[in-house]
């Protein structure tokens, strides 16, 4: 027996809870991912998994969205369960955000794409001071690699777009919301706004009048002063 495992075997012999031998399935259960077909594999596996099997989109709506992501980011740094919850988040994110701008609709991936592109990052940094004691700026290009996925949705109920005014959404040919999908304003709602608008238009006409009675009497007020001014002097 060499030195590492006698040495093991003794650490464990006297604290076999703490020490206890891992096989080789427990080790490697959640080794990261190293190859780069493999993670393409596991989207294409996962987009496909939730994309709509119905091929009937023909003439209905639908809207895309692009990832992007720097390998050096995820190669070696997520093992597979955690790669397989990134994606299923991604089209989870993805339907819930535009399902909340567009809620008469139910959306469902309809296709995807992957690839690698090789980009150019551009920052500036700092290099010691100018003779004008100002900072001096220079340009850094780095390239990389960039996993880029893109996915499209599509509304498998076949409605059409909402457009939002005021607030308000409605239809592009001015129609109105579904009821379980807008929100609904009754009639003794109606009634509650318009009897307080006649309320404050009766407000604001009294104060008006207050108004011209108080300028009238200033204005007496005003004359008298001016009588007394003239007998005065």
């Amino acid at each position: 027996m060499g030195i590492i495992e006698s040495t093991r075997a003794v650490r464990a012999s006297r604290s076999p809870g703490l020490h206890r031998e891992q096989s080789v399935s427990e080790v490697t259960a959640n080794a990261k991912i190293l190859d780069l077909a493999l993670l393409e594999k596991y989207v294409n596996e996962v987009f496909g998994h939730h994309a709509d099997s119905s091929s009937d989109h023909e003439g209905k709506r639908s809207w895309g969205y692009v990832w992007e992501m720097n390998l050096s980011n995820i190669l070696g740094k997520v093992d597979e369960p955690t790669w397989v919850f990134m994606l299923e988040s991604m089209i989870e994110w993805a339907i819930e955000t535009h399902g909340a701008v567009q809620p008469n609709g139910r959306w469902r991936l309809s296709g995807w794409e992957v690839v690698i592109e090789d980009k150019v990052h551009v920052r500036r940094v700092t290099s010691g001071k100018g003779l004008d004691g100002l900072p001096k700026m220079r340009e850094v290009r780095e390239s990389r690699k960039m996993l880029v996925i893109g996915a499209e949705f599509v509304d498998v109920l076949g409605e059409e777009d909402l457009l939002y005014e005021m607030g308000r959404p409605r239809t592009r040919r001015g129609g109105e919301v579904p009821s379980g999908r807008r929100l609904e304003v009754s009639s003794s709602s109606l009634k509650e706004a318009e009897s307080k608008l006649q309320a404050q238009a009766i407000e604001l006409e009294r104060l008006r009048a207050d108004q011209g009675k108080t300028q009238e009497m200033m204005a007496l007020l005003l004359s008298e002063l001016q009588g007394l001014k003239d007998e005065s002097g």
